[in-house]
């Protein structure tokens, strides 16, 4: 039984169309209004016009809600629905997530608050206006090619629980599904990164790989009386504040450290693959946002490496030495004798402790970390701080591993 007051709590609705349309006739002569819907979910509904607040417990239980909701045009149970937690299923797993946990900003608009609103509202409303006797099947919102494992943790973190990183693998899967998602706080938040104090540069400086900057979030500082100064970086939707930027760049043979036998001569830097690109892509921004341009030398750009701490074969260098007073043994023994002999095939070698004449420098670098330099004249430069490098085809061999 229900009265009328109870169904007059979510109107106008289906039930209350009916019966003010036969409220006129005499009790006998009413029509029966007979209802082919599923009784479990009815019931739920009539708790709710008795005004009982009831939450679905499962994916299923919402979707039938919803649609039923509709069905009978129920107003009040259609809002409260469309701003209840969100349901949805995962690779294996189904989720209830509260929709406050997407309360920082660059968390939202998301998948689910972009995609379940779009999703049920464009179906619900077709049923809406074609009329259908009864709702057409509905099934409830699944991610099938997501892992629900991981899900669960970015909801964990989201709830306020501690990051717990793994390792490496762990950490770029995390942010592969921030980025599905677009969790774009999360993601930030998950990425590697160091924030140092410098307290001999008096600065702040943030950490990053290369590939984890959003190059419009790149700055500078006002470059007063000329002065050199360098790129500041604030990490989106998390930094309150600019710091110096200094990026990481990691894997083998995507940079090369050149240096010709010339008296005098630069160091220079190439890069190659991935890091080429993203740093083209900076350049852009350089050029267009703040009009300074990289400096460039007969193969690469113009590197500076007053300060560089360089290792190279496992043994550290000290790269403001001119290469024409180098020696073999300077460099792990191999660079010099390996440059020379690639230039004059059949020649006999040296000893070692002959005087040798110096060749050009070419340093293959398996990880940095970099600093850029910015100077008043529209010009910047690379400031190498740190790299980890091998010369030579002999020392390569020699980092060789088996199958």
């Amino acid at each position: 039984m229900i009265s009328g007051a109870s169904l007059s709590s979510d109107a106008p609705s289906y039930f209350t169309t009916f019966f003010l349309k036969h409220k006129d006739l005499p009790d006998e002569s009413r029509p029966v209004l007979y209802i082919d819907r599923s009784p479990r979910v009815f019931e739920t509904i009539v708790s709710h016009l008795k005004g009982y607040y009831c939450v679905p417990k499962s994916s299923e239980e919402f979707v039938y809600m919803l649609l039923d909701a509709s069905y009978y045009h129920l107003p009040r149970l259609m809002h409260q629905l469309a701003n209840s937690e969100i349901f949805m299923r995962i690779g294996d797993s189904s989720f209830r997530i509260p929709r406050n946990i997407f309360s920082n900003p660059g968390d939202t608009p998301n998948f689910f608050t972009l995609g379940f609103t779009a999703f049920f509202g464009s179906e619900i409303e077709t049923t809406r206006r074609k009329a259908f006797i009864r709702p057409p099947p509905l099934a409830p919102p699944t991610v099938p090619n997501r892992s629900g494992d991981l899900f669960s943790e970015l909801l964990a973190v989201l709830q306020g629980s501690p990051v717990n990183v793994r390792d490496q693998e762990h950490r770029r899967m995390l942010v592969r599904e921030c980025r599905y998602y677009r969790f774009r706080n999360l993601e930030q938040r998950l990425i590697e990164h160091q924030i140092i104090v410098n307290r001999a540069r008096q600065s702040e400086e943030i950490l990053l790989n290369l590939e984890d900057i959003k190059d419009q979030h790149l700055s500078v500082t006002d470059n007063k009386g000329g002065l050199a100064t360098v790129l500041f970086y604030k990490r989106p939707f998390v930094d309150t504040m600019l710091r110096e930027l200094v990026f990481q760049i990691k894997g083998d043979e995507q940079v090369v450290l050149v240096k010709s036998a010339e008296a005098g001569s630069s160091w220079e830097v190439i890069f190659f693959d991935s890091a080429k690109e993203k740093l083209k892509s900076i350049q852009l921004v350089l050029i267009d946002k703040f009009q300074v341009r990289l400096s460039t030398g007969q193969k690469g750009y113009l590197v500076n490496v007053d300060d560089a701490s360089i290792s190279v074969n496992g043994s550290y260098i000290d790269p403001r030495v001119d290469a024409l007073g180098t020696t073999p043994d300077s460099y792990g023994g191999s660079m010099q004798e390996d440059v020379e002999s690639a230039g004059t095939s059949g020649s006999r070698k040296r000893p070692r402790s002959a005087p040798v004449r110096s060749g050009p420098i070419q340093l293959i670098v398996n990880q940095s970390q970099w600093r850029m330099k910015l100077f008043g004249d529209g010009q910047a430069m690379f400031e190498l701080l740190t790299a980890e490098s091998i010369s030579g085809q002999r020392y390569k061999n020699k980092m060789r591993k088996f199958l």
